[in-house]
């Protein structure tokens, strides 16, 4: 880790300097970094299972609660790509951000499954006349665009506080 490195760093050149010039961290946020990604790690392990176990309960369909459990972390990665494209950097105001977005992917991944479930409900009722593929699909696309849109709404509402901390210099590497 890079907070590491820049310590052992001053610890060496400390070694180097006069004697009676020392040099002093007056300002650590090293631990409040390391814990909130130590908490958004762990919100994400217990928003899997959390909302594994839901599905599981209301709905008893073991790959209805498979989805989740891969929709969370392959966003969490994902959303990292756009500011590394932007080389910026991830700090608390972000992870925060990225915890509070993850809460309405998942409600979105719900709303997606039990539509889909019910639909294969009907399905199975009705003699099974399609294929269970063509029932997913079009269960999906019926609640898939305002599931997509509630999530752009939500991603779109982030961009001023982004273009602020861009113009600020706040979130920028110097």
């Amino acid at each position: 880790m890079l907070i590491n490195k820049v310590k052992g760093k001053l610890k060496e050149i400390q070694s180097s300097l006069p004697e009676g010039v020392e040099l002093k961290v007056t300002y650590d946020r090293s631990e409040l970094i390391l814990r909130a990604i130590e908490n958004l790690k762990r919100q994400l392990t217990e928003e899997m299972i959390i909302v594994s176990l839901v599905i599981l309960f209301f709905l008893w369909h073991f790959p209805s609660a498979f989805i989740p459990i891969i929709t969370i972390p392959v966003a969490v990665i994902l959303s990292f790509i756009p500011l590394l494209g932007l080389k910026l950097t991830s700090n608390i105001m972000s992870l925060a951000g990225m915890a509070i977005s993850i809460g309405v992917l998942v409600d979105g991944a719900i709303v997606q499954m039990e539509n889909v479930y019910k639909h294969l409900e009907y399905w199975e009722a009705g003699g099974r006349k399609e294929d269970y593929r063509v029932v997913c699909l079009k269960a999906l696309k019926e609640v898939g665009p305002a599931v997509f849109f509630s999530l752009l709404v939500i991603a779109v509402s982030f961009l001023p506080i982004l273009h602020w901390l861009i113009k600020k210099d706040v979130y920028l590497n110097h």
